[in-house]
């Protein structure tokens, strides 16, 4: 008898250990650590893109487990159940939890922006849909990109690797090139009640991520995202080479719409090798040591971690307190106090979670301790 679906792959540690640096890379995006400098703008600030090609390769991973199950003579029906439930509750629970806090610490505070939002917008906070709650525009795009993911596998398998990964990345250019237009829209259908020029909008349109999800897919069907010592040099040399050209397609300084954009473009098929390369480097980092234990830990815990950091975040902008904007030691100690306050709120949420787990299943037959 085959056990039953498969809830996790066998992890992949380089995956684990880049998404815990991808989560550093995030609280320094926030405390602004190096903002301006060209460190900051080619490697610190993509650790978004990053995360989603991660996304992508852990996702393919565990479709794959189910396939091979599958192929075991196991049963075909119950994986897209299986894939919602375990991804409805590793996301939304916490999610939920860290916008009631969220709302909570906002009334307590006397801040204005709760008072002024109805009880619909109460309603899709919870969706994951939430302009006024500062960074939380991270959590609609994954929740998207989670909906979405097995309708997008189902066309890559059946269009193929190659054929995918163009259509996808002229999508992504698209909308890059689009930008301006997709605001619009946002502003238009969805309401002006988010921060100028806009940006949000743009950030939650998940088409622009496919390009990403689809390269990280391919990630983990061809290297299981071990990429070897070769492919890790190559990735890194068409990495610095998109540097280079990203350069050449912003052009000249005063051109303040089309060069952007053009350098837009080429950085997100930059994202890819630069995400390739750094599985590589993830695969060559010593595994002992405390340092190493931790960014394993950071990777697994980064959803409660970016939860968290959120939450701390948002009780500085709630006070009228932005500590990034100020000098370089001040952003240093921002980035260290996000950090520890959403391992801390991360940590919290873990014990809390085994508790509510070990109350419903106490009594039960079958259950230890019954």
């Amino acid at each position: 008898m085959l056990p039953p679906l498969q809830e996790r792959p066998q992890r992949v540690v380089e995956i684990d250990r880049l998404k815990g640096l991808a989560m550093l890379g995030v609280i320094c995006i926030h405390a602004k650590l190096g903002d301006g400098t060209e460190l900051y703008e080619q490697l610190i600030n993509r650790a978004v893109p990053v995360f989603v090609v991660l996304f992508g390769a852990t996702s393919e991973l565990w479709w794959s487990a189910q396939s091979a199950r599958v192929a075991l003579g196991g049963e075909a029906r119950g994986a897209l159940h299986a894939w919602y439930r375990t991804r409805g509750l590793r996301l939304l629970v916490p999610a939920w939890s860290a916008v009631t806090l969220w709302w909570l610490m906002a009334y307590a505070l006397g801040a204005t922006t709760p008072r002024h939002l109805s009880w619909l917008q109460l309603g899709v906070s919870y969706l994951g849909y939430a302009p006024w709650i500062g960074i939380s525009w991270f959590v609609t795009l994954v929740l998207q990109l989670v909906l979405v993911f097995p309708a997008l596998r189902w066309v890559q398998l059946r269009l193929g690797d190659l054929a995918t990964l163009l259509v996808a990345f002229g999508l992504s250019s698209l909308c890059t090139w689009e930008l301006w237009q997709i605001v619009d829209f946002g502003y238009r259908h969805l309401g002006s009640g988010v921060p100028k020029p806009g940006w949000y909008y743009f950030w939650i349109f998940s088409p622009r991520f496919f390009w990403q999800v689809a390269a990280g897919s391919c990630i983990a069907r061809f290297w299981h995202a071990r990429p070897s010592a070769r492919v890790t040099v190559v990735a890194a040399g068409v990495f610095v080479v998109s540097v280079v050209l990203s350069h050449v397609a912003r052009g000249a300084q005063d051109d303040v719409f089309a060069g952007p954009l053009r350098e837009q473009i080429v950085m997100r098929f930059g994202d890819v090798p630069l995400a390739l390369a750094l599985l590589g480097v993830a695969g060559w980092l010593c595994a002992q040591g405390r340092a190493a234990r931790f960014l394993v830990w950071l990777g697994l815990a980064s959803w409660g971690v970016y939860l968290g950091h959120m939450l701390v975040h948002e009780l500085f902008h709630l006070t009228h307190h932005a500590p990034e904007t100020g000098p370089t030691a001040r952003r240093v100690l921002y980035a260290l106090t996000l950090l520890g306050g959403g391992c801390a709120l991360a940590r919290l949420g873990d014990r809390l979670r085994s508790l509510l787990a070990a109350w419903l299943t106490r009594g039960k037959p079958g259950v230890p301790g019954s």
